[in-house]
């Protein structure tokens, strides 16, 4: 096609997008800008919904587009096949987009929302040994634990885009896993990490940068129903809390302790099917993951080839209130693999397998809420089997390698919402076994227990407080789980835009 059809082309399909905008006006018609945000939901979402946005403010009726001048009738011109080719090729692109004037069913128009989450929180740790005071900072700090933005977009009729990005100020400052040379030496290290960079726009004076978490990022295509496909990084769809992360919708200022020991991978890249059918008052529902499962650089490398699968199946019934019921499952093969040189003369470069091991994990979880009435809980094992020749050694400088390990967590939480200014007390109570006593330096298990308020001020600002207090199982004397109890106090305000 010569420059100028194509410019004709151009020309003839603007014109077909200002008459439609023209016919749109004048019938009155009005839509929301595709940017719109939705509503906010006062209930808490279901573990697939994001947290609830804020309100919608309404949008004004878009000015109606002056119509296309036509020109008058008169001899036909040199390009007039031309013309017609471009205009005959415009219109079935709006046809094929469903914005031809076609049957309304499949009439399409895409849209793209922004939404997201933060809060700010307060923590003190209380009552700490002179041991653990070693370990954790107990003095008042006040951070941003969370700033997370959704970008939701229907890109095409079935076709749906979800990402979701954490903000953080780390790693600016944040400790070193592994202190190492800044406990012998702290002159020579400081322990923690300096990501500070000279700012070119300020005369080169430090400035401290933070990162970004790709929490989510997939395409998703329906097909019914009964079967949805993504592909891209996905939430591993296990338990309550791990889906439903959302500050603004959980109960707590933090998840529970053994959420966060990783029973399951957070998150996931790769493929997963869901989908729900009705089944008599209730509908079930399931989840099916292929992913490249854990690793180093899990997100987007799959180091050892063998592919990490798991699923969840869910039943949600109406009861006397609402009562969720969910089991789940995950296997797969962890391998860190590191490059040395096989052949010195040669200087041949080869992997080598530095830690593997296979895992499976197990879980279950409930959900009833009843009126003001909420009871969750939770459970998961984890097994993790190590091959004899990649076990690495024990964490914290204990002496030996990793032995074979079985992990069991529990969490349960009860909690009433009071028909006053929309307070709910709660309590929480975490059990966490983590098979080796190096886990905690001198005992491998801990029972915690919490106990706050959580008070929804508006659908979308939610203000929480909470003491919590750790104890150790059966530790070891003169070990830092025998020094005490760990004890904290954490305030949080959390909201939704």
């Amino acid at each position: 096609m010569t420059s100028r059809s194509l410019v004709s082309l151009l020309a003839t399909g603007v014109l077909l997008w200002s008459t439609e905008a023209v016919a749109h006006a004048q019938a009155g018609e009005t839509s929301a800008p595709a940017a719109e945000i939705p509503a906010p939901n006062p209930v808490p979402p279901s573990p697939e919904a994001p947290p609830p946005p804020p309100p919608v403010v309404p949008a004004e009726a878009p000015a109606a587009v002056p119509a296309q001048a036509v020109p008058p009738a008169g001899a036909p011109s040199a390009d007039a096949n031309l013309d017609a080719e471009a205009a005959k090729y415009a219109a079935d692109l709006l046809n094929e987009s469903g914005g031809g004037g076609g049957d309304a069913t499949k009439q399409f128009t895409p849209s793209l929302r922004f939404y997201g989450f933060a809060d700010f929180t307060i923590q003190k740790w209380l009552g700490l040994s002179r041991e653990w005071r070693g370990v954790l900072n107990d003095n008042l700090s006040f951070a941003i634990s969370h700033l997370n933005v959704y970008a939701e977009g229907d890109i095409s009729p079935n076709w749906k885009s979800m990402m979701e990005v954490r903000f953080l100020f780390q790693p600016a400052g944040a400790a070193k896993l592994s202190l190492g040379d800044a406990v012998a030496d702290p002159l020579a290290s400081t322990g923690r990490t300096d990501s500070s960079a000279p700012d070119f726009n300020d005369t080169s004076r430090a400035v401290q940068i933070g990162g970004i978490a790709i929490q989510r990022a997939y395409i998703e295509y329906t097909v019914s129903p009964y079967l949805k496909v993504r592909a891209g990084r996905f939430l591993t769809p296990w338990g309550i809390w791990n889906v439903d992360h959302g500050s603004p919708v959980i109960i707590g200022p933090s998840k529970p302790y053994v959420i966060g020991e990783q029973f399951f991978p957070e998150a996931q890249t790769g493929f997963e099917a869901l989908g729900t059918a009705p089944v008599g008052d209730a509908t079930l529902g399931y989840h099916l993951t292929l992913s490249n499962g854990r690793g180093p650089a899990d997100a987007y490398e799959d180091v050892d080839g063998n592919k990490a699968i798991g699923g969840r199946l869910f039943v949600r019934g109406y009861w006397l209130g609402q009562l969720d019921i969910g089991v789940s499952g995950y296997g797969g093969t962890v391998t860190d693999r590191r490059q040395q040189i096989g052949d010195i003369p040669t200087r041949r470069v080869e992997y080598v397998n530095y830690a593997h091991y296979r895992e499976i994990s197990w879980a279950a979880d409930l959900k009833w809420t009843w009126q003001g009435l909420q009871f969750q809980t939770e459970a998961a094992v984890h097994d993790r089997a190590w091959d004899d020749g990649a076990r690495p050694p024990l964490p914290n400088s204990d002496p030996g390698a990793q032995p074979d390990v079985r992990r069991i967590g529990v969490y349960t939480l009860l909690g009433y919402r009071l028909p006053w200014f929309n307070i709910m007390p709660y309590v929480i109570y975490s059990y966490y076994d983590a098979g080796i006593r190096a886990a905690f330096r001198g005992s491998s298990r801990v029972n915690a227990f919490s106990a706050g308020l959580n008070v929804r001020v508006t659908p979308t600002v939610v203000f929480k407080t909470e003491l919590l207090t750790g104890r150790f199982v059966s530790p070891t004397e003169g070990t830092l789980a025998g020094s005490g109890n760990v004890n904290a106090w954490t305030t949080q305000i959390a909201w939704a835009f």
